[in-house]
């Protein structure tokens, strides 16, 4: 009921604002679309993830915390997706350490432990480099938007050391997610327009460009995506744009899995991706 009266509040406000201030309109969509309400620790969370060993990074003005289960030779990075936190990916790290490797999994932006109010794929994978800067991993491993940020973050820097990278449940094209925005909020068109105006002069890119499929196409380390057939979050089909465009990427369709795909079957999938030759 609440939702709904403040789904039709910014409705009305944000479509009527766009004909006068249609900057300021596009900025408080976009404060609303980027701000998280949910992804801190639960304290079953905060308990597993005491047992890792805790980091401090600065990215700019934020503080991020990265939690490393140490083993030997590589290291695999977990980045998760919208209001999640590190914790998530608990099932994943106890399955990972079979590996012998070192394990990172980090609280993106507004998320888990880490500071700061706003999230975005744009800043989340500048906080990934951060990330990666410090712990150099061979492998990435992301879940939805952190899937959509590990690959613009490797399409962008080219990390030297990554070998492998899997994108889960992960979305390609960001019009796909402001037509699904728009859907939820009922945006017009001019007030779309004003969003993808805004975005452009943020970033100094064209937003409608921004595309995990075509970063992917650069690709040429060993790539595995995973998505399953009914996703309700983000379409199938976004997971079998982007296995498409990676030359010999190896593609998994799950079903019956939800969004997270959080279950020992996908676990054991990405151990046999990443364990040792």
């Amino acid at each position: 009921m609440i939702r709904n009266l403040l789904i039709q509040f910014y409705r009305t406000y944000l479509n009527s604002l766009v004909y006068i201030a249609p900057k300021f309109a596009a900025k408080t969509a976009m404060k609303l679309y980027t701000t998280p309400r949910s992804g801190k620790l639960t304290r079953e969370q905060s308990e597993f993830l005491s047992s890792a060993t805790r980091q401090q990074h600065q990215h700019d003005d934020l503080t991020l915390y990265s939690y490393l289960w140490p083993g030997r030779e590589k290291t695999i990075l977990l980045a998760h997706g919208w209001e999640s936190n590190a914790g998530r990916w608990e099932n994943t790290i106890l399955k990972l350490k079979e590996t012998g490797y070192s394990i990172v999994a980090f609280d993106g932006p507004a998320h888990g432990q880490s500071s700061g109010t706003r999230f975005d794929g744009i800043l989340y994978a500048e906080c990934i480099k951060t990330i990666v800067d410090f712990y150099k991993p061979s492998t990435i491993i992301g879940h939805s938007v952190g899937g959509m940020s590990s690959i613009y973050s490797y399409y962008k820097y080219q990390f030297p050391a990554l070998e492998k990278l899997i994108s889960i449940a992960a979305p390609s094209e960001f019009t796909h997610l402001m037509d699904n925005y728009k859907r939820i909020i009922g945006f017009n068109d001019r007030m779309m327009n004003a969003i993808y105006t805004f975005v452009h002069h943020k970033y100094n890119f064209d937003p409608r460009e921004f595309s995990s499929a075509n970063f992917a196409a650069s690709f040429e380390i060993n790539t595995m995506v995973i998505h399953d057939k009914y996703d309700d979050i983000i379409a199938y089909q976004e997971g079998v744009a982007i296995a498409s465009s990676v030359t010999n990427a190896t593609f998994i369709t799950t079903e019956n899995m939800g969004h997270s795909v959080n279950t020992p079957e996908v676990d054991k999938y990405i151990y046999d991706f990443v364990k040792p030759d």
